[in-house]
Formats: structure tokens, sequence, C-alpha cells
């Protein structure tokens, strides 16, 4: 499926969103846009779109001052996840390795929007999905700030739902945005 969105400046570009399982796709940021398009290479009986919204409230993401690191850190209370709290307690396992993701996601958002798409994957993989809270362990946006993704520790072995079949045995890093041929 290729979808695009229009803004106050016009059209953005069409964007491949990738279909996965039962009709599920990637999710995909829109920011302010009112009006979406998509074309398909086939009929889909049953075609739903699931729309997050994120609400009026601006989430003021600052460095934390509480994570040794030389990039700029969002904490999850910071990105707004009490707006999407997990359902259950966090489980831990072992890292052995790292899956590396992009969240197939339009590129062209603001820094102000960069928390805001990290509430909108939040609610997405929480509502749409079905999952205990959002998959990843930590997100970077494309300015490179980094954020806290699944609740319980970015400093623990979280178990994420980012890699099927592997999760209690890896961390799960999503970079912001699409970055299948950019």
């Amino acid at each position: 499926m290729d979808l695009r969105v229009r803004r106050r400046a016009g059209w953005s570009e069409w964007r491949h969103v990738g279909v996965h399982g039962a009709g599920g796709s990637d999710p995909v940021w829109v920011g302010r846009a009112r009006v979406v398009q998509y074309r398909l290479s086939r009929r889909v009986p049953r075609l739903r779109l699931h729309f997050v919204a994120v609400g009026k409230r601006r989430v003021h993401a600052r460095a934390s001052q509480t994570v040794d690191t030389p990039f700029p850190y969002v904490t999850r209370e910071q990105w707004g996840a009490d707006q999407c709290p997990p359902r259950s307690a966090p489980e831990y396992g072992d890292v052995q390795a790292v899956a590396v993701h992009h969240t197939v996601s339009l590129n062209d958002y603001t820094p102000v929007e960069a928390p805001q798409v990290v509430l909108a994957i939040c609610r997405y993989h929480r509502n749409s999905n079905g999952w205990n809270d959002i998959g990843y362990n930590a997100l970077v946006d494309r300015f490179g700030t980094i954020y806290e993704g699944r609740a319980g520790g970015l400093d623990r072995a979280v178990v994420g739902a980012h890699a099927q079949g592997f999760n209690s045995q890896t961390a799960g890093v999503a970079n912001i945005g699409d970055y299948s041929s950019t």
C-alpha cells in the first residue's frame, strides 16, 4: 500500500507502507494532516485505517541529566508515556544482541513533533497491535535524540516486542522514520 497526506503546504510524497500478517501495516506519522490518500495494487476487502491521536497537549522533551550519555536523552515521562501506560509489569530477559529497526514512518517531522511521534507509536503498538507497551527498548529521532521506549528501565534487559521469537535475548532500537531508500 502507498500513502500520502495533505498538510497546509500541500501533498507529501507517496510512501510505501509495509503490510504484515493479517493486514496490519507499519504506522505512519502524519502530523497535523487532515486528509489521507492511499493506493493499492489490488482490492482489499474490509480495509480499515486506524488513526492514533496524540491530542493538543504538547509534550516538552528535554535532555535528561539522570542518564550518562553524550546524546540528548528523553525519559518516558518526558515524551508522555503516562498517556500510554503498559498493560502489565515489564518482563526481563538476557540481552545477547541488539536489533536495529526503523519505524517506517514519514521523515519530515520536526523536533517538536518527535515526542508526539513516539507517543503515537506507543499507542499504535499498544492499542492497534494489542501489545503490552511500545515495542522498542529505545527510539532515536532524526536529530539524534534518544527516547526511552518500553517501560522497565533502559539500563535493564526489558523484553520488548520488536523481534518475534528473539525478544527475550535482544534489545530493540528504532530509528524514527523510513530508511528503506534514504
